[in-house]
């Protein structure tokens, strides 16, 4: 199954609303937009701290006139509470999620490995390049979003630390479970977030993809777009994502996760 979550550029420091007509405009600007399945990137979260979490009401998830059944079927069926629910997301400007990236970036490519460094540059060089004042992280694909605050709130804690270089690792962030994150089931579909599935079986597999890839962008043109071209998605993607065509609503599948 799957559930999207983006990388987006709003032109405000807030999700779009429904209620104010906003998501027509929005999710047909053709801005720039990354996609990953059922988590949140490793170097998306290296963007943030937890004072960057917001809510939206879900209601808002709904165009009152593009998608009017949609939207008269939730009212129908929704509780009280439900009508009142909101989910938290992510958002910073760009300048302060770059000099995030920026602050941990050593720390973490000690954790991740030598050769994600490219990969790391090419990411943030993608976000200066093609984002605009603010970046968004938009997580209502994901499952049980609306009770997510508290492990958003560790997690980006755990990257704060990583800002300080004689701090310990935080348990979150050891390299045992970052390996973990990075080589997920490899297999027809690319390496996937979340399948429950460890990297021990295709430890070997991994890195004989990632080595050479990564040696080859160390030397000639590293931008965004070639990293995750020559790696398929099959190992960056759990710490970047993916490129995505197409901004896609709450309740929309993205394909190919």
């Amino acid at each position: 199954m799957s559930h999207p979550v983006f990388l987006e550029s709003p032109p405000w420091p807030r999700m779009p609303e429904g209620r104010k007509g906003e998501l027509p405009a929005y999710y047909g600007s053709g801005g720039p937009s990354l996609v990953a399945n059922a988590a949140i990137p490793l170097l998306w979260q290296a963007m943030f701290g937890p004072g960057d979490i917001r809510y939206a009401a879900v209601i808002d998830d709904f165009d009152p006139v593009e998608g009017a059944v949609e939207l008269e079927e939730f009212l129908e069926d929704a509780t009280p509470s439900e009508l009142e629910a909101t989910y938290p997301y992510l958002v910073a400007s760009r300048d302060s999620a770059l000099a995030r990236l920026e602050a941990r970036r050593e720390r973490l490519i000690d954790l991740i490995g030598e050769r994600y460094r490219p990969v790391y540059q090419a990411f943030s060089d993608h976000v200066r390049d093609h984002y605009g004042d603010y970046v968004l992280v938009r997580t209502s694909g994901l499952p049980d979003i609306e009770d997510a605050t508290g492990w958003m709130t560790s997690m980006l804690a755990d990257m704060e630390v990583m800002e300080h270089a004689d701090a310990p690792v935080p348990a979150g962030l050891a390299h045992e479970a970052v390996e973990d994150a990075l080589g997920l089931a490899l297999d027809t579909g690319g390496c996937r977030v979340c399948t429950g599935r460890g990297m021990v079986a295709c430890q070997a597999q991994a890195r004989e993809i990632a080595e050479p890839v990564l040696s080859h962008l160390a030397s000639s043109s590293s931008n965004w777009a070639s990293a995750c071209a020559s790696l398929d998605g099959a190992v960056a993607r759990p710490i970047i994502g993916k490129p995505c065509r197409q901004s896609l609503g709450r309740r929309l599948v993205a394909p190919g996760l």
